[in-house]
C-alpha cells in the first residue's frame, strides 16, 4: 500500500465521525448523495483503467528496448570480434607487402649504386684508350686494353639493367601483393577502413618505386649499349694503332736494307721497339742520308708511319665523338625524366590542394554541427528552466525519475571519458602524423624507419577505431537509457497532466541532440577519410621527391662528365633553368598547405 492511499483512506475515527453526521441527515439528502458517489467512483475506476493500460504499455515499451539493448550489444560484439579478424588478417598481408616493397627499394638502391660505378669504369676506360694513342706500338696495346676495359663496363653496366629490372619486378610483386592487402581489407567490410587505406598506400608506393626502378633499369641499358659501342670504337682504334706499327716497323726494315748507314737506323729503331713514331722517322732520315741509294725505300717508310699515325689519330676521333655521343643521350635521357618527375610532381601538388580544400570543407561542416549543438543545448537549457516551475509538484512521483537520471549521469560520464579517450588518440594521430612528416624529409637517409611510423600509424588507427566503437557502445547505452527515461514518462503521463507539453518539448529536444551527436560522429568519420587521403597524397610526394633527388643526382654526374668534354655548357644549362624555375614557385605554398595539420592538433587539444 502506498503513501498516497494511506493518506486517501480516512481513519476509523474519521468514519466514525461521518456516521455520526448521516444520523441526523435526512433520507432525502442520502438520496441525492447517491448518484454523485456512483459518478466518482465510476470517474476514479475509468482512472485506474488509464492509469493500467498505461503502464501495460509501459512494461511492453520496456521489454522491447531490453531486448533490442541485448541484441545491439551481441550485434556489437560479433562485429568486434570479425573487424578485430579482418584486421589482423589485412595487417599481416600489409606487412608482407611492406616486406616486399622494402626488399624492392633495397635492390634498386643497390642497382643505382651500380649505375655510377660502371660509368667510373666507362670513363677510366675512355681516358686510359685516349693516352694509349701517344705512340705507334704502346697505343695498340693501351687501345687493346681499354677495349677489354670498356667491354666489361658495358658487361657490368648490363648486369646492373638486368639487376634493375629485376628488382622492378620484385617491387610490382610487392604493389600487387600490396593491393591485394587492400582489396582484402575493403573487402573486410567497413569495421577497417583504416587497415585498407594504409595498404592501398603501401601498394601505391610500392607501384612507384617499381616504376622507378625500372626506370633506372632502363637507363642503366642505354648506358651500358652506349659503353659497348665505346669499347668496340676503342678496339678499332688499336687496331688501326697496331696496323700503323707494323708499317712503321716495315719501314725500318727497308731502310736497314738500304746500307751501313741504314743498318745503323734500322738497329735503332729495333732498339726503341716502337716507343716514339718520332724517333723511328729521325732514325729512317738519318738512314736516307747515309745511303743516297736507299732513300726512296726510307721515304716509303716514312709514308707508311705517317698513315699509321693517322689512322691512329682517326681511332682516338671516333672514341672522343662516341664518348661526346654518349653523353649527350644520357644528358636527354635526364631532361626527360626530370620533366616527368615535375610533371608528377605538380599532380601530386594538384591533388593535395583538392584534398585540402576538402578537409577545409569538412572543417566547416564540423563548425556548423558544432553550433547546431550549442543551440540544441540552448534550447534544452530553457527546456529545464521551464521545467524547473513544475518540478515543486512533481517530487513526490519522480522517485523512478531519479534513477533513470542517474543511470543518465552514468552514461553521460562514460560518454566523457570516451570523448577524453578520442582526444588523446588524436593527440597521438597528430604526433603520429608529424613523425611521418619528419621521416619523409629524412627519406633519403634513412628509408627503413618509414615503415616503422606506419605501423606506429596503423596502431594508432586502430585504437581510434576502437574507441569509436566503444563509442558506438556508450550511444547505444544512451539510446537505452532514454528509452527507459522515455518509460518512466509514460508512467508519469497519467498523473502529470499540466507539465506535459514541457515534458514533450524536453523528449523533442533531446531526440535533435541525438540527431546532433550522429551528424557530428558522421562528419568525424569523413574528416578521419580525409586524413587518410591527406597521408596517401603525401607519400605519393615523398616517392616523387625521391626520383626528384635521384634525377639530380644523376643530372650532377652528368654535368661532371661534360665538364670536360662541352665547351659551349652554359647554352645546355640555359634550358635546365628554364625547367627548375615552375620548382621554385610549386614548393613555395608547400609550406602553406602544411598549416591544418596545427589545426588538426588545436582540435586534439580542445577534445582533451
Amino acid at each position: 500500500m502506498t503513501k498516497t492511499s494511506q493518506l486517501l483512506r480516512p481513519s476509523g475515527s474519521l468514519r466514525e465521525t461521518a456516521v455520526g453526521k448521516n444520523r441526523f441527515q435526512t433520507k432525502s439528502e442520502r438520496q441525492a448523495q447517491i448518484p454523485a458517489a456512483a459518478a466518482a467512483g465510476d470517474a476514479a475506476a475509468a482512472v485506474d483503467g488509464v492509469a493500467a493500460a498505461a503502464s501495460g504499455a509501459a512494461t511492453a515499451a520496456s521489454r522491447s528496448a531490453a531486448a533490442a539493448s541485448r541484441v545491439a550489444a551481441a550485434g556489437g560484439a560479433a562485429a568486434a570480434v570479425a573487424g578485430g579478424a579482418a584486421a589482423a588478417a589485412s595487417g599481416s598481408v600489409a606487412a608482407a607487402g611492406g616486406a616486399a616493397a622494402a626488399a624492392g627499394g633495397a635492390s634498386a638502391d643497390a642497382s643505382g649504386a651500380a649505375v655510377p660505378a660502371s660509368g667510373a669504369v666507362a670513363a677510366a676506360s675512355g681516358a686510359s684508350a685516349a693516352g694509349g694513342g701517344a705512340a705507334a706500338a704502346a697505343s695498340g696495346a693501351a687501345a687493346a686494353a681499354g677495349g677489354a676495359a670498356a667491354a666489361a663496363s658495358g658487361a657490368l653496366a648490363a648486369a646492373s639493367g638486368a639487376a634493375a629490372a629485376a628488382s622492378g619486378a620484385a617491387a610490382a610483386a610487392g604493389g600487387a601483393a600490396a593491393a591485394a592487402s587492400g582489396a582484402s581489407a575493403d573487402a573486410s567490410g567497413a569495421a577497417v577502413p583504416a587497415s585498407g587505406a594504409a595498404a592501398a598506400a603501401s601498394g601505391a608506393s610500392a607501384a612507384g618505386g617499381g616504376a622507378a626502378a625500372a626506370a633506372s633499369g632502363a637507363a642503366a641499358a642505354a648506358s651500358g649499349a652506349v659503353a659497348a659501342g665505346g669499347g668496340a670504337a676503342a678496339a678499332a682504334s688499336g687496331a688501326a694503332a697496331a696496323a700503323g706499327g707494323a708499317a712503321a716497323a716495315r719501314g725500318g726494315a727497308s731502310a736497314a736494307a738500304s746500307g751501313a748507314a741504314a743498318a745503323g737506323g734500322g738497329a735503332a729503331a729495333a732498339a726503341g721497339g716502337g716507343d716514339s713514331a718520332a724517333a723511328s722517322g729521325a732514325s729512317a732520315a738519318a738512314s736516307g742520308a747515309a745511303a743516297a741509294g736507299g732513300g726512296a725505300a726510307a721515304a716509303v717508310g716514312g709514308a707508311a708511319l705517317a698513315g699509321g699515325a693517322a689512322a691512329a689519330a682517326a681511332g682516338e676521333a671516333s672514341a672522343a665523338a662516341y664518348g661526346s655521343a654518349a653523353v649527350m643521350l644520357q644528358l636527354l635521357v635526364v631532361m626527360l625524366q626530370l620533366l616527368v618527375v615535375m610533371l608528377q610532381l605538380l599532380v601530386v601538388l594538384l591533388q593535395l590542394g583538392v584534398v585540402l580544400l576538402q578537409l577545409l570543407v569538412v572543417l566547416l561542416q564540423l563548425g556548423v554541427v558544432l553550433l547546431q549543438l550549442l543551440v540544441e543545448l540552448l534550447q534544452l537549457l530553457v527546456v529545464l528552466l521551464q521545467m524547473l516551475v513544475v518540478l515543486p509538484c512533481l517530487l513526490v512521483v519522480l522517485l523512478p525519475l531519479r534513477v533513470v537520471l542517474l543511470q543518465l549521469v552514468v552514461v553521460l560520464l562514460q560518454l566523457l571519458g570516451a570523448l577524453r579517450q578520442l582526444g588523446v588518440v588524436l593527440l597521438q594521430l597528430g604526433v603520429v602524423l608529424l613523425q611521418l612528416l619528419v621521416v619523409l624529409l629524412q627519406l633519403l637517409v634513412e628509408l627503413l624507419q618509414l615503415g616503422v611510423v606506419l605501423l606506429q600509424l596503423g596502431v594508432v588507427l586502430l585504437q581510434l577505431g576502437v574507441v569509436l566503437l566503444q563509442m558506438l557502445v556508450v550511444l547505444l547505452q544512451l539510446v537505452v537509457v532514454l528509452l527507459q527515461l522515455g518509460v518512466v514518462l509514460l508512467q508519469l503521463l497519467v498523473v502529470l497532466l499540466q507539465p506535459l507539453m514541457e515534458l514533450l518539448q524536453l523528449l523533442v529536444v533531446i531526440l535533435q541532440m541525438l540527431v546532433v551527436l550522429l551528424q557530428l560522429l558522421v562528419v568525424t568519420v569523413q574528416m578521419l577519410v580525409v586524413l587518410l587521403q591527406l597521408g596517401v597524397v603525401l607519400l605519393q610526394l615523398g616517392v616523387v621527391l625521391l626520383q626528384l633527388g635521384v634525377v639530380l643526382l644523376q643530372l650532377g654526374v652528368v654535368l661532371l662528365q661534360l665538364g670536360g668534354e662541352m665547351l659551349p655548357l652554359r647554352v645546355l644549362l640555359l634550358p635546365l633553368r628554364v625547367l627548375l624555375l615552375p620548382l621554385r614557385v610549386v614548393l613555395l605554398p608547400l609550406w602553406v598547405a602544411l598549416l591544418p595539420l596545427r589545426v588538426v592538433l588545436l582540435l586534439g587539444l580542445l577534445l582533451l
